[in-house]
């Protein structure tokens, strides 16, 4: 009889991380427990004045700062009432995009393909050709990155209004395709390995949640509308409206429920939502698939956005080459607020930013790790209740396996740390 399971450090993730499971009245109970040190980000915003929130956030995370940093710029520009243009939304896009390739590949190449393969070393791998591809596939997008910014991370991009220097989409397609062109087919061998790869199956039904996609796949729009598998579709407003942090002793991040309830976000929910608007080839691989709510299947749907990429890459539309970007000075107000909301590689991603007095009087950050850690508690609970028989010890490894394939991001998690308040 398995009476208690304390995974101490969750191997194979960004940060730090435990999984504590017992039992109580005869049901399994899990806990989550994130053990990043707490960041105090929103803290440090305070006082300080609108136009810095995005260098700062985008300093979370080594992995997830061009997420942050635009969903910071949107929250600015919709508090104070900036409208961008198509052009310069598209420009954005593709180094979004860019900051997929280098989370998707990290978290597929060096962390869930060797412990899938019940490796625990990359070092230790046969397949090497899966490791090969993955950096290759992952210093494009950097070389991008350093040709655009000057560097491969935290780079300071974006502004309210546009870009913080001057931005030419003709130097923009031109990087794309030196460091994108016939990328395409690599990138399909290397999806390939990762749809081969045997994972549990658990089904469990639950609320997914993900951008309503309109006109191509891609994880930002001007005036996003969030879509739930329930059936329902809100603006930003309503969907930050309806996220609650609810503190845990257990963890130094709050967990968030929607409605009170779990909500799973990530690369799941939006294959799962808008695969009718997959690139060609990414379409074809994901008809592959059985898509269902398993969280095994997250690091499929990974996959296969690596193939959509790349193909957006490969092929920069020509329209971007008429792009001329200069930094403008965006307009001080008093008092303003406004939300922002992004799809970050592991899911939908919220910055909210209150202005008095010219300055930011409040700023929260709702992460995709912290909306899917309850998902990750109740995913733990259901699936020991179905292979209890199997006891501790195989537990274990699978259950570390469950919280692996979430691909949380524990730096993130700790930016709703037990001091905010929606």
């Amino acid at each position: 009889m398995v009476a208690c399971i304390d995974i101490d450090s969750i191997r194979f993730i960004e940060g730090h991380a435990r999984l504590r499971l017992y039992f109580k009245d005869g049901r399994p109970v899990a806990e989550f427990c994130i053990t990043e040190g707490s960041r105090f980000i929103p803290k440090v915003l305070e006082k300080r004045f609108p136009e810095e929130a995005p260098v700062i956030t985008s300093r979370i995370c080594g992995v997830c700062h061009t997420a942050h940093a635009l969903a910071s710029v949107k929250a600015i520009e919709n508090a104070i009432g900036i409208k961008v243009d198509s052009l310069v939304e598209k420009a954005r896009t593709y180094i979004l995009l860019l900051n997929y390739l280098q989370s998707h590949l990290l978290h597929l190449a060096y962390m869930s393909f060797p412990t899938i393969t019940n490796v625990y070393s990359v070092f230790r791998i046969k397949e090497k050709s899966v490791l090969e591809m993955g950096s290759r596939l992952a210093i494009s997008a950097s070389k991008v990155f350093e040709k655009l910014g000057g560097r491969a991370v935290h780079v300071p991009l974006f502004a309210a209004g546009g870009f913080s220097y001057p931005i030419s989409g003709r130097r923009l397609a031109r990087v794309l395709k030196e460091n994108f062109e016939r990328k395409l087919k690599e990138s399909v061998l290397f999806a390939e390995k990762i749809l081969n790869l045997g994972v549990p199956e658990f089904e469990r039904h639950r609320a997914l949640g993900a951008i309503k996609m309109h006109r191509e796949y891609i994880p930002c729009e001007v005036d996003p509308k969030i879509a739930t598998t329930l059936g329902e579709i809100m603006n930003k407003e309503e969907y930050y409206s309806r996220l609650k942090p609810v503190f845990r002793e257990y963890s130094t991040s709050q967990h968030v429920l929607f409605d009170g309830e779990e909500l799973t976000v990530g690369a799941l929910s939006r294959i799962i939502i808008n695969k009718r608007l997959l690139s060609p080839e990414a379409k074809e691989l994901a008809e592959r698939i059985e898509w269902k709510p398993d969280p095994f299947l997250i690091v499929k749907a990974q996959a296969i956005e690596i193939v959509d990429i790349v193909a957006k890459l490969e092929y920069a539309p020509e329209e971007l080459r008429d792009l001329e970007i200069e930094p403008i000075e965006p307009p001080r107000v008093k008092e303003a607020r406004g939300v922002g909301v992004v799809e970050a590689p592991r899911g939908l991603l919220a910055h909210y930013c209150e202005i008095k007095d010219y300055r930011i009087h409040k700023y929260v950050i709702i992460v995709p790790t912290a909306v899917n850690s309850r998902s990750i508690e109740r995913d733990s609970e259901i699936l020991t209740l179905r292979s209890i028989h199997l006891g501790s010890e195989k537990l274990k490894i699978i259950l570390e396996d469950l919280v692996r394939a979430y691909d949380p991001c524990t730096s993130c998690a700790v930016s709703l740390d037990h001091t905010v308040k929606i």
